[in-house]
């Protein structure tokens, strides 16, 4: 007889249903109470928005492009035959899916290695893409963050909060560098990954006997050489255009800011905040970070000495543009790759089945002839 414990009660479907509505009625409750108790702040915080110039609206709206063009430049280094329009495609879906739905972390991973393949990559290829744009836009954030402490540092001298800010940093860095290198190397530590993710695949794949380990090797294989490949000759090109991508998000808050603030706000101070709020929330579970990430972007832009009704305007207009735009846009993309692909799917003539994405023997992997 199973005994009536909390695990076989969370994997009942009607209590995790009646667990989800309970659950966003909550949150639908206490953003209700938030929203009402600072109405007064949020009605001011609109009428500032409504009181940006146009020349600050015209840069907030370059700041975007350029973060939509650089996010986009990412996935395309990670792919030598990926063309920019499938890089921002990509990463617009992944953006959507994070943004718009919990768990949709997972989903946007899961559109993606699905747009990679429907564009001919094979699995471990879409994982790479994956793997790769992730790491350049972590280690992108680290990077701008070390960058404008040590500016503070140079400019005003360095403090202790500095310094426990700058180490913290510099361990991220390096932790973010070593994930890089053992999966891309073939060291002792990269085979004892090798070893738990293939027993992992052994007791969980359907597939039989050798042939399943035989094709799991071949795609770490095929994995580990485009991820050192990466490394030796684009490491570098997607690190900067992940930190350009996070730079330019930071500005549209500097710009909000220095467009409504009477007083002179230090650009490094609104930049300090904007990034350890950024590192500090990267894995909050609530899509988009939403709640959590406004209101840590909005704790440091009041200690950096901005007033709360003009802190809360440049987290609005941040959101309207990295939150609500990215969920339109990319559900719009989606939806057009998706015609556009059933389409083509239509004029094509059928698949004979002598080739898969999967057949592939790691002899004609993109990424070794690549540039």
């Amino acid at each position: 007889m199973e005994r009536n414990t909390f695990a076989t009660q969370w994997k009942n479907s009607s209590f995790q249903r009646w667990l989800r509505t309970i659950g966003t009625l909550a949150v639908v409750i206490a953003l209700g109470f938030a929203g009402f108790r600072l109405r007064d702040l949020v009605s001011a915080s609109f009428t500032q928005i409504s009181s940006l110039t146009l020349p600050a609206l015209a840069l907030v709206a370059a700041c975007w492009l350029t973060m939509l063009v650089s996010r986009g430049l990412v996935y395309r280094l990670t792919h030598a035959h990926l063309k920019f329009r499938h890089g921002v495609v990509l990463d617009q879906v992944n953006l959507a899916a994070a943004n718009g739905l919990p768990g949709g972390s997972v989903v946007g991973i899961a559109a993606r290695v699905k747009i990679c393949r429907r564009l001919g990559h094979g699995s471990d290829q879409a994982a790479l893409t994956v793997f790769a744009s992730g790491q350049a836009f972590a280690i992108g954030r680290w990077v701008c963050l070390v960058v404008v402490i040590c500016s503070s540092m140079v400019l005003r001298g360095m403090t202790a909060i500095d310094f426990v800010e700058l180490g913290g940093a510099a361990i991220a860095l390096i932790l973010s560098g070593c994930i890089w290198v053992i999966l891309s190397s073939d060291s002792r530590m990269s085979q004892a990954v090798l070893h738990f993710a293939e027993n992992l695949v052994t007791r969980t794949s359907r597939t039989e006997g050798a042939f399943r380990r035989a094709r799991f090797r071949a795609s770490i294989h095929r994995f580990r050489s485009g991820a050192n490949l990466l490394v030796r000759q684009r490491a570098p090109h997607l690190i900067g255009a992940g930190a350009f991508s996070t730079l330019f998000g930071a500005l549209i808050l500097v710009i909000v800011v220095d467009d409504l603030s009477p007083a002179a706000i230090s650009t490094i101070d609104i930049l300090r905040a904007y990034l350890l709020a950024r590192v500090a929330t990267s894995f909050i579970p609530t899509p988009g970070g939403v709640g959590v990430l406004d209101g840590a972007i909005a704790a440091g832009l009041i200690t950096a000495g901005v007033e709360p009704s003009i802190a809360l305007s440049a987290v609005i207009v941040y959101r309207a543009f990295t939150f609500a735009l990215p969920i339109a846009l990319g559900s719009l993309l989606y939806l057009v790759w998706r015609r556009d692909d059933v389409q083509e799917n239509e004029a094509e003539p059928e698949d004979d089945g002598s080739t898969t994405p999967d057949s592939d023997d790691g002899t004609s992997d993109p990424l070794l002839h690549a540039a």
